[in-house]
């Protein structure tokens, strides 16, 4: 094959980018996927046993019946504050 054979067939612009950069950029993004796929399964090698879960831990604390009161007030306020707002705007 001719080299400007070669040049035309492998080295054209598709989308404005020409194959060349199409490829080193799918390489990178298959190795830095490969390279997270080893990280996520070492780390769960060497963290982790599936075959004997740890037993889960009781909370160390647990919120007051008030404290939940008041999220839950605060929470309700500031819906019923949008709901107005965005009727008055009608």
């Amino acid at each position: 094959m001719e080299v400007k054979a070669f040049r035309e067939k492998y080295e054209t612009k598709r989308g404005g980018v020409s194959v060349k950069k199409h490829l080193v950029r799918y390489l990178m993004i298959s190795v830095l996927m490969l390279a997270l796929t080893g990280m996520i399964s070492s780390a769960f090698a060497f963290g982790t046993n599936p075959y004997k879960p740890n037993p889960p831990k009781p909370p160390k604390s647990v919120a007051e019946p008030a404290t939940l009161a008041l999220v839950g007030a605060g929470i309700v306020g500031v819906g019923v504050y949008f709901y107005v707002k965005r009727k008055n705007k009608k």
